[in-house]
């Protein structure tokens, strides 16, 4: 599997491809990019890339889960300092989607996606009401 083919003798200045992760049970038949004869790439950034088998991709999504709920516990507590009880249970009703999201993940492949999606409508929900800070903590601490 290759992600990228470079053909011979081309150049490439500026790739990046970071934060892929491939699940495979053969991992010596993945290739991130691969550069013909005579090919040449200037200035690669290809940070965070991982290739996981399935069991450890499923290690590696219950352990990232778990932070993300520390990180939801954080974002709950900002949540109680708001005295506007309105707004609080707007961003609330938000934030358990989020919540339910997340404990789907480690079952689904597309739950990610989901999580991420219900995370950003949580982040626009709190620029709208005008709570920039829990918008920072989504925006830095939340994302998958």
């Amino acid at each position: 599997m290759k992600f990228i083919n470079i053909g011979e003798g081309a150049k490439v200045d500026d790739l990046k491809l970071t934060r892929n992760t491939v699940v495979t049970d053969d991992m010596s038949q993945v290739v991130f990019v691969d550069i013909g004869k005579n090919g040449e790439v200037i200035n690669l950034d290809a940070e965070g890339n991982q290739v996981l088998t399935p069991e450890a991709y499923k290690d590696f999504l219950n352990s990232r889960t778990q932070e993300l709920k520390l990180s939801i516990n954080e974002f709950s507590k900002q949540l109680k300092l708001i005295e506007n009880d309105i707004a609080k249970a707007k961003i609330n009703r938000q934030l358990k989607i989020v919540q339910e999201e997340l404990n789907l993940i480690p079952e689904s492949s597309e739950s990610k996606f989901n999580y991420n999606r219900a995370l950003s409508q949580l982040k626009d929900t709190c620029v709208n009401l005008g709570y920039g800070v829990l918008a920072g903590i989504i925006t830095t601490k939340l994302g998958f």
